[in-house]
């Protein structure tokens, strides 16, 4: 199996296209599958299926669980995978997979230089008793070295350290008549070295040496009729979990990213699609991550100069699916 995938995203991807998965598979049995080489990630609900636009209403997954900046992050990784689907009762079920490998990190960042030289972590999820209900949970473990190299305020400011991180979480999605109904919850921790501000010349503000990620939303979907379906969802990023109004750390609204999203989709024929969306967001945290990778301890709203507290991102797509 493989597929090859370009995009370009802002400032981010690579027009000129990757292999986003290609791997050997050995199925003995739905209980055990081995898989060996670039392989999509199971984490949370829609990791391995978020590039299958045709099959959701919205433009963009919630962006504080499946951010598009960071998708060369959490996709795939090279290394194996197992998994399986195990039969409980004549009503439930249990899918699981665990995985180990690296990632093929390409960097798109100016001021970060991040390899990982480790991935590993599983997934389980249950199909309840409720028909279209099913609960699941994510685990996953990286280790990578980052260096940071970049002009702060006229200062050059360098450094780089090991920085292992777990992330974890869960994830509910019930289906029923053309209604969708989802929601997840995630956290990030990781430690890194950060210098002290007396060494780099400028203030670091509090809890620049860890990283404590919070993200989830909720979401609703409903095919009104056989070509239009309409769909809403909110999602919420906090950089630290420990300081949601950035106020220890001195970056205000910059510390979280609330996003509040309609969509419609449109159904033209039975291969061709439009979708509309709107996202009206409150903070920055996004932006972060995408000027300063995942080192949000070391910028202030004053570093990221022109970035707005409320803003606003809309949407137009067509799609084919055959």
């Amino acid at each position: 199996w493989l597929q090859r995938f370009t995009r370009r995203f802002g400032d981010c991807g690579d027009a000129s296209g990757l292999v986003d998965w290609a791997y050997l598979e050995y199925r003995r049995l739905d209980e055990l599958i081995a898989r060996a080489g670039r392989i999509k990630i199971p984490y949370g609900l829609y990791n391995t299926v978020r590039d299958v636009d045709s099959a959701r209403v919205s433009v963009l997954l919630p962006q504080s669980v499946y951010p598009e900046t960071q998708r060369q992050l959490s996709n795939s990784l090279d290394g194996f995978l197992l998994r399986g689907y195990l039969d409980m009762s004549e009503a439930t079920a249990l899918n699981y997979a665990v995985y180990v490998g690296v990632f093929d990190v390409v960097n798109d960042f100016d001021t970060i230089q991040l390899d990982v030289d480790l991935v590993t972590g599983g997934n389980v999820e249950f199909e309840a008793i409720i028909p279209g209900l099913r609960l699941g949970g994510s685990y996953q473990f990286v280790r990578s070295n980052f260096e940071f190299n970049a002009d702060v305020g006229g200062t050059p400011v360098r450094f780089g350290d090991e920085e292992p991180a777990h992330n974890i979480g869960g994830y509910a999605e019930y289906r029923r008549d053309g209604m969708v109904i989802a929601a997840e919850y995630h956290r990030s921790r990781a430690e890194r070295d950060v210098p002290s501000s007396d060494s780099i010349g400028f203030a670091v503000p509090g809890d620049a040496n860890s990283l404590r990620e919070e993200k989830y939303y909720g979401a609703v979907s409903y095919q009104l009729t056989p070509w239009l379906g309409l769909g809403a969802y909110y999602s919420v990023f906090y950089s630290a979990y420990r300081d949601r109004d950035g106020s220890e750390r001195g970056l205000g609204f910059l510390a979280h990213e609330r996003d509040l999203t309609l969509s419609a989709r449109f159904d033209i024929t039975n291969y061709l699609y439009v979708k509309l969306e709107g996202h009206a967001i409150d903070g920055g945290a996004g932006v972060v991550l995408q000027q300063f990778g995942r080192q949000a301890g070391v910028v202030s709203p004053e570093t990221l100069g022109d970035v707005e507290e409320n803003w606003s991102l809309f949407f137009l797509r067509s799609g084919v699916s055959f």
